[in-house]
């Protein structure tokens, strides 16, 4: 190719005493490679259409090899070139520099920039595809990804300024004409023809345009197949006394050995046949699951699919299986399901991984299945899945899932075919955030199914909706599942799922009616779905048996009453308050009533570890399993976590008064299962705390839910409801428009109410979009828009997945710390068997780490307030001075807070006084 250009470094490595390098001709190759065996072997046809615009592969595989081929070019200039191995040079960077003298770039070693910050080598990348030709200017489509393939676009103030203050950098000299110059620029060009040969292009005029969702995908197959190729695991360095590559083939192929383990789920056109239904869950599919998937199948261009039915339906397994026809329908090789809390997805773990088996023992073939979220290291199967992966070789294994240890990386561990986490997860798709093309290149890989798609408020809602847009503009097939579902919700979630495929849906009309009054239906259960660019509702279906439940309003202080009748027959009591507080408070009360064996409280301030273990000990005992293990009597006191996650089934159900939505969430875990009831239980009973005629409600709950939607709820909530024939009417009440017929005392506080929602709700829709992604352009007639120039204009500068969960959730800012045991030397964990070991001087031990890593808790809300966090935050890190430093070397500790209990369970920070309970969990209060 040229002396200059074979002697370029990509990468170097002195630090184990043996000095290596890669020629950048090599990563380049590397790069070009991995990107048409990830294109052949990896990505989906659903994706493979964006990029290719059409139905042309091969096309598309060739744009992937080229930006393969060329997304280094900025490293082929005298300001990469002459950076140092380390702070000081050492003897391979002079080895490296006397090379490029040698092959002519006179006075190398001596190259000093006043701007070499200015200069990175993607920025530098695009600046030369823009200089070399018009085909990347005019528009900026490939050019921009190739700036951006470290997971940022460059901004073109930043390009702008390359070529007029910059020039040393690129071309070792200021003024065109110059040998140096003409050098550089020579070898710079030769490697740009290369790369065109490389991926069978004669011109670049002969690679299309992409739109704006192409270059995105394009983008993060790109950082993926970057990321892929510059692992020394999978592609060494070479020494340095070596120039190049003995043999490329081998080289190429075993490196995508050790990282290639599965071939990728193929599925198959089943689903809508009975058999198949049964085949996959052990049971024959009911009505409404039998309609959603024949609704699927009679799709032609199947879209996004809103299920709205009962608790208890089989939501979940009509999705699974209704994921399996669409990935079918729209060449989709993955699924990802999403749910509102890391307690809801550990719920559903098991099941998807049931479901999944039965595909792999059909198929023959692993499939990687990933559990993401904080605490997924304390899910159990998921754990199991984990320790088998390293024999994921291993032909005998029983097990059918791979996880793929590359994608263990946060960052990409959204990118396994199977993903099971939170919604936040999904939310990140449209968060202006460092590596987002990555994020959006995985979910494009999958058909998406949202759960509990009621719970998001207006804040994380605006995410969701934007989230929606973007995987319409990729046809990627969604299914939002919900048994409590606003009219309102329904028409912006289609609403912004139709933006992404380009219909204005203000000028839809669907069968003579405008699209919002189309999709206002009551109509219940409902399917509301997309076929290609048209809109249609599915509202015929058998009546369900109903299920009435009485309601009974209640004083705090009649509560032990109703117990005491309850005993007297025997029965099990669920108590769903509104704060931890409260929770804590009462569920004190009633044992010092009825002991305190007999009452259990859950809420989210217990320790990680120790949730997990009250959560398994709860399904257990109240659950589907043996009857035999069903306590005759007991009191369970909670917070909404047992609304939103768990199958427990109570005999009788005292809630405190919350939104109706939740509150139906609530009433799925009253008499949801059949079987044989107490005397005193034979017929579903709530008993309902904290109404109030004059609407003022309890401070928490008001605090909790705003005092708007209480009152509707309360106005709206009759003597008995039936589910679920009520269900949808009575959501429909309470978040639609009616006016209630209340006194004028009440009425005014009433309009109160409505004012602050009204305040809080555009608050929020304002705050959302400072970090939200814009609309993507869908077009091709402004050049100047297919670009990825702008697209992550002002981000959210933490590119954590945790600090991007912060972001999309509308939540005070909550701090969680590992909790520990302070001993007379060193520290254990608060309980299990490390509890009185001193285990300060093992962190460097796997599963030490891992143990502690699960030992979290969230620090109270005072502690966090926006007035009092910083000072929180900086005692907090005092302490880990003090006590933790060790814990930068553990992978699983590194950027942890810790706090230390004393021998009383105690703890002080920022003024207050925080002890731990192993029955009632983390309380505080203010000293002083």
């Amino acid at each position: 190719m040229g002396d200059l250009c074979n002697v370029l470094w990509a990468k170097k490595d002195d630090s184990q005493g043996k000095e290596a390098w890669l020629p950048l001709i090599q990563h380049l190759e590397d790069t070009g490679r991995v990107c048409g065996f990830l294109w052949d072997h990896w990505l989906c046809d659903g994706q493979k259409r964006i990029i290719s615009g059409g139905e042309d592969f091969d096309l598309g595989r060739q744009i992937m090899i080229f930006l393969g081929a060329i997304h280094d070019l900025g490293k082929a200039t005298p300001v990469f070139q002459t950076k140092n191995s380390r702070f000081h040079r050492g003897d391979l960077d002079l080895e490296l520099l006397e090379r490029l003298e040698r092959a002519g770039a006179r006075g190398i070693s001596d190259f000093l920039s006043a701007n070499v910050k200015l200069s990175p080598h993607n920025v530098a990348g695009e600046t030369l595809l823009c200089r070399f030709d018009e085909r990347f200017r005019q528009p900026q489509d490939i050019s921009s990804i190739v700036g951006g393939h470290h997971g940022r676009p460059v901004s073109e103030e930043m390009l702008n300024k390359q070529l007029t203050i910059c020039r040393m950098n690129y071309f070792q000299a200021e003024r065109e004409g110059d040998p140096l110059w003409e050098l550089w620029e020579h070898s710079q060009r030769k490697i740009l023809s290369w790369a065109l040969a490389q991926a069978g292009f004669s011109a670049s005029s002969e690679i299309p345009v992409l739109s704006v969702p192409a270059q995105v995908q394009a983008l993060g197959l790109l950082t993926m197949a970057d990321w892929i190729a510059s692992n020394t695991d999978y592609f060494p360095l070479i020494s340095a006394l070596e120039d190049t590559v003995a043999d490329n083939r081998a080289r190429f192929e075993e490196g995508m050995n050790r990282w290639f383990k599965t071939a990728g789920w193929e599925p198959e056109n089943l689903c809508a046949e009975p058999e198949a239904f049964r085949h996959r869950f052990g049971f024959n599919p009911r009505s409404v699951q039998q309609i959603f998937l024949d609704t699927i199948e009679a799709c032609e261009q199947p879209g996004l699919f809103i299920l709205e039915a009962p608790m208890g339906m089989g939501k979940t397994e009509a999705a699974l299986m209704g994921a399996e026809q669409l990935a079918y329908q729209t060449d989709r090789k993955g699924v990802f399901f999403g749910l509102p809390t890391q307690a809801t997805s550990n719920g559903i773990f098991p099941r998807i991984e049931q479901w999944l088996s039965s595909i792999s023992d059909d198929s023959g073939s692993g499939n990687e299945l990933r559990l993401i979220h904080g605490k997924a290291n304390l899910n159990p199967d998921y754990n199991e899945l984990i320790s088998v992966s390293h024999i994921a070789d291993d032909a005998d294994t029983n097990e059918a899932f791979v996880v793929n240890q590359w994608f263990s990386g946060k960052k990409t561990a959204i990118l396994d075919d199977f993903v099971v986490g939170t919604v936040d997860q999904f939310l990140l798709a449209a968060l202006k955030q460092k590596h987002l093309a990555l994020r959006q290149l995985a979910f494009a890989k999958k058909v998406i199914i949202i759960d509990e798609v009621h719970a998001y408020d207006a804040y994380m809602s605006q995410y969701l909706q934007e989230a929606l847009t973007w995987m319409a503009s990729c046809h990627v097939p969604v299914i939002l599942l919900s048994a409590t579902l606003s009219a309102d919700s329904r028409y912006l979630l289609t609403k912004a799922y139709l933006k992404g495929l380009g219909v204005r849906s203000k000028e839809m009309t669907v069968e003579g009616e405008p699209l919002k009054d189309y999709l206002s239906s009551d109509a219940y259960p409902l399917i509301t779905y997309t076929d290609g660019l048209s809109m249609r509702q599915v509202r015929d279906f058998p009546a369900n048996q109903e299920k009435r439940i009485s309601i009974e309003r209640i004083r705090d202080d009649e509560i032990e009453t109703v117990i005491d009748e309850v005993f007297a027959e025997g029965g099990n009591v669920g108590i769903i308050v509104n704060t931890v507080k409260r929770a804590q408070e009462l569920a004190q009360q009633l044992a010092g009533r009825y002991g305190e064996d007999m009452v259990e409280l859950l809420h989210s301030s217990f320790l990680a570890t120790e949730r997990v273990r009250k959560e398994a000990e709860l399904l257990r005992l109240l659950g589907k399993g043996d009857e035999n293990l069903r306590p005759d009597r007991k009191i369970v006191v909670g917070t909404q976590v047992i609304e939103q996650s768990l199958d427990i089934d109570f005999d009788l159900m005292i809630s405190e008064l919350a939104p109706i939505d939740l509150l139906i969430q609530r009433l799925g875990r009253l008499h949801r299962h059949q079987r044989k009831r107490p005397a005193g239980c034979q017929e579903p009973r709530l008993c309902l705390l904290g109404c109030s005629d004059d609407l003022e409600f309890q401070d928490g709950s008001e605090a909790v839910y705003g005092g708007y939607l209480l009152a509707r709820s309360q106005y709206y909530l009759k003597d008995a409801i039936s589910l679920p024939g009520d269900i949808s009417p009575l959501v429909q009440a309470v978040y639609g428009n009616q006016e209630p017929d209340l006194e004028p005392e009440t009425a005014e506080k009433y309009h109160e109410y409505q004012k602050e929602a009204d305040e809080r709700i555009e608050e929020k829709r304002k705050r959302a979009k400072t970090y939200r992604l814009q609309d993507p352009y869908l077009k091709k007639d402004r050049i100047d828009k297919l670009t990825l120039h702008g697209w992550l204009d002002h981000p959210t500068e933490d590119t954590s997945d945790e600090g991007g969960n912060s972001q999309v959730r509308d939540a005070d800012e909550c701090i969680e710390i590992i909790a520990l045991r302070q001993l007379e030397h060193g520290y254990g964990t608060l309980f299990g068997d490390l509890a009185g070991q001193d285990i300060s001087g093992r962190i460097q031990e796997s599963k030490i780490g891992m143990e502690l890593a699960g030992e979290t808790l969230r620090l109270p809300r005072p502690l966090c307030m926006p007035y009092r966090i910083e000072k929180t935050i900086r005692e907090l890190e005092n302490i880990y001075l003090q006590n933790f430093s060790s814990w930068d070397a553990s992978a699983w500790l590194r950027g942890s807070l810790g706090i230390l209990f004393d021998e009383d369970m105690n703890c002080r920070i920022n003024g207050y006084l925080l002890h731990y309970d192993r029955k009632y969990g983390l309380s505080y209060q203010k000293e002083g």
